[in-house]
């Protein structure tokens, strides 16, 4: 498929957890209930701060803390990396959660994602996972995909580049460059 001059291939990637393919999920959808010995189960979900791992049944942090954005490593050795995240605009179109809209980053101003690609730089020889919580979350612009909207969080193909930028640094263990304000 071509895309604005560039060209993308879809593919499917099996990763192996434990010696068996891994199925990840989303909490709420836990799908670990099923019982199938034949592939391991691993759910992330959204507790913030530092006691997130006593929180059942997450085995993985989705979210940095809020105030400090730390960014959180499992004991297994994964870390889920986003270029921002925003709950705002779903919450003045009407949705109430039981916390405040979480706002990570709106404005892509404050380097969240070259901070959470420096701490996989940092942890090189003790991850084992990275994934990039990105697909198609438009609503919370976390999205890395391009983006061609008329408003202040539009990133075009940025995150995109950004993404093969850290990842190609992650892999040759070289420091991403992170400036502060």
């Amino acid at each position: 498929m071509t895309t604005s001059g560039r060209t993308t291939t879809a593919s499917i990637l099996v990763f192996q957890w434990d010696g068996k393919p891994l199925l990840g999920t989303f909490f709420p959808l836990d799908l670990s209930g099923t019982g199938d010995s034949r592939v391991t189960f691993r759910v992330w979900g959204s507790s913030n701060g530092p006691n997130w791992k006593a929180y059942q049944p997450f085995d993985w942090n989705g979210y940095p803390d809020v105030d400090t954005l730390d960014m959180q490593i499992s004991d297994d050795g994964v870390i889920i990396v986003f270029p921002r995240f925003d709950e705002y605009w779903a919450w003045i179109m009407g949705w109430k959660p039981d916390w405040r809209p979480r706002r990570i980053d709106p404005l892509l101003q404050d380097q969240v994602y070259e901070r959470a690609w420096q701490v996989c730089v940092e942890n090189r020889d003790t991850l084992k996972l990275i994934i990039v919580y990105s697909w198609n979350e438009h609503g919370d612009h976390s999205a890395i995909e391009p983006t061609k909207e008329e408003t202040p969080i539009a990133a075009g193909w940025t995150l995109v580049d950004k993404t093969s930028e850290y990842y190609g640094r992650f892999m040759a263990g070289r420091s991403i460059e992170v400036t502060t304000r």
